[in-house]
């Protein structure tokens, strides 16, 4: 049975597109975005910057707010400028969360 649904968005017929084509849009070396991110304004970050001390201890105010959410939100984004934001484990299944020690004894 074959899929014969048009895509709305490009009018083609779903069961005509050959999907392993335009995975790699660019060739390697060559950047999607050349021009990298947008700048923010100088001036909009000066303003941000002149706040700055306020903004962090209007954090630690919400810290402790009455409402859970608020509280946890706020911890969170303290802890994430004091210590970074957590990074994911690399790969849990190829470990099944045992812990590896290795001990090697050296002669002196």
């Amino acid at each position: 049975m074959s899929d014969t649904r048009k895509d709305e968005a490009t009018g083609i017929n779903a069961g005509s597109v050959d999907r392993s084509t335009g995975l790699r849009p660019w060739k390697p070396g060559v950047s999607g975005s050349p021009r990298g991110r947008p700048k923010v304004a100088e001036e909009v970050r000066s303003l941000a910057r002149a706040h700055d001390q306020r903004a962090f201890e209007r954090l630690v105010e919400l810290m402790e707010d009455p409402d859970p959410r608020v509280a946890f939100m706020a911890s969170r984004e303290v802890l994430d400028r004091a210590y970074g934001k957590p990074t994911p484990p690399a790969d849990e299944d190829d470990h099944d969360n045992k812990v590896t020690v290795v001990v090697k004894r050296f002669k002196y």
